[in-house]
């Protein structure tokens, strides 16, 4: 296995996605995601949900906390290293991305203004 030379990283790759009510006993539903530094994946993982997820957005949102949560721990540990990087999270239920820009959006200081 090589690895061959790659310019400077500056993101890290996160994909995450959800499989609602698969679990035929439990209705839980599992969250997976991979996430890569460049061209090289660094972590994956498959989890059960400790939650019944009522909806399929519902199960998505799980697993974009999740994978945010473990791409956030990835960032740090890079930072003590000296390494910055931003997180990049790949989900694929737009619904999902609009509604959480609307939640983690604040408004800028001259909005609150009046």
């Amino acid at each position: 296995m090589s690895y061959p030379y790659q310019d400077e990283v500056k993101k890290l790759g996160t994909w995450v996605d959800s499989d609602h009510a698969g679990c035929q006993t439990t209705r839980k539903s599992t969250s997976a995601g991979v996430i890569t530094f460049g061209a090289c994946t660094i972590k994956t993982w498959s989890s059960t949900q400790g939650v019944v997820a009522l909806s399929s957005g519902e199960a998505e949102l799980y697993a974009m906390v999740k994978g945010g949560t473990v791409a956030t721990g990835l960032q740090s540990g890079l930072a003590d290293l000296g390494v910055t990087v931003q997180v990049e999270l790949g989900v694929d239920n737009q619904a999902l991305v609009d509604h959480s820009c609307l939640l983690y959006t604040s408004p800028s200081p001259r909005d609150l203004s009046t």
